[in-house]
């Protein structure tokens, strides 16, 4: 079998990471930063500076009759909003295009990502997990993985995956074709992009998530698997794998995810991808 590393090795061509972004974010969990900082960042990006500055002088932030610059933009937004933003546009241009390997329409993937990471803050609130904010994260780069498939294989992908069709669980037909499968190429992905732990494991662990006995357990990692499937349910990402995965029972039982919760945190993330995907349109170059 494969290792990981050989995989990443021979593909032609790794996704890049959003290196802007990553770092703002970064800069702001610290807590030591100022405004001047992040826009030294920003500004060296310039698809992202000009979707700052466009969300920033929008009528839900600006003034009528006023125009502000990237530094006004960025103390206007705040912290909070500014992480998530430049953490969705970023991801929109890395998973541009993506998906067709998984039978997923043009930006389904995205929206799968972004579901994701809301569902994860959500639950993470709801938890009262120590940082809502890293889950966010976690729950937005879950299925980075998939992108290194579709460069290595592309549309033959479902044809290979036919292959082992005798196979129930879709991440067994991933390793049985291609030695690995994406959660793990996901985290190898994050390791190679720089992304500090816990970020690479949850992604590795998010279809198959750790038990309270297991040493590895962390509870960060049921939230993201946790995310992953109210994402589905929610109706976004749906590709072959489909609705395959399921969700591991220590974790419905310790986050308390009943019908009334989970219905609640679909019917949220599905509004809340809606907002964000109108909101980026606006914001768009063009």
């Amino acid at each position: 079998m494969a290792s990981v590393m050989d995989f990443l090795n021979k593909c032609p061509e790794l996704p890049p990471a959003p290196t802007a972004a990553l770092r703002v974010v970064s800069l702001i969990r610290s807590g030591d930063y100022d405004i001047r900082q992040l826009e030294q960042i920003i500004r060296v990006d310039e698809a992202l500076s000009c979707a700052v500055l466009k969300l920033g002088n929008s009528a839900a932030y600006g003034a009528p009759g006023r125009s502000f610059n990237l530094a006004q933009c960025i103390a206007r937004l705040g912290a909070k909003t500014l992480s998530k933003f430049i953490l969705e546009q970023s991801t929109r241009q890395v998973y541009h295009g993506a998906g067709q390997a998984y039978g997923l329409r043009r930006e389904d993937l995205w929206r799968g990502a972004v579901g994701g990471a809301i569902a994860s803050e959500l639950i993470a609130q709801r938890q009262k997990y120590a940082d809502p904010a890293l889950a966010y994260t976690c729950g937005l780069l879950r299925d980075v993985g998939k992108l290194v498939v579709e460069i290595m294989y592309g549309d033959d992908t479902p044809r290979l995956l036919e292959q082992a069709s005798h196979l129930k669980c879709h991440l067994e037909r991933e390793r049985a074709v291609f030695g690995v499968d994406h959660a793990a190429l996901g985290a190898a992905l994050a390791e190679h992009w720089g992304l500090p732990a816990p970020i690479p494991d949850a992604i590795r662990f998010h279809h198959e998530p750790p038990t309270p006995e297991q040493p590895n357990h962390d509870d960060l990692f049921d939230v993201v698997h946790a995310a992953d499937l109210i994402s589905l349910w929610a109706g976004l990402a749906i590709g072959v794998d489909g609705l395959e995965y399921r969700l591991a029972p220590h974790v419905k039982e310790r986050l308390h995810l009943g019908i009334r919760e989970a219905e609640f945190e679909i019917a949220e993330t599905w509004a809340r991808v809606s907002e964000i995907e109108s909101m980026l349109e606006q914001t768009t170059i063009g």
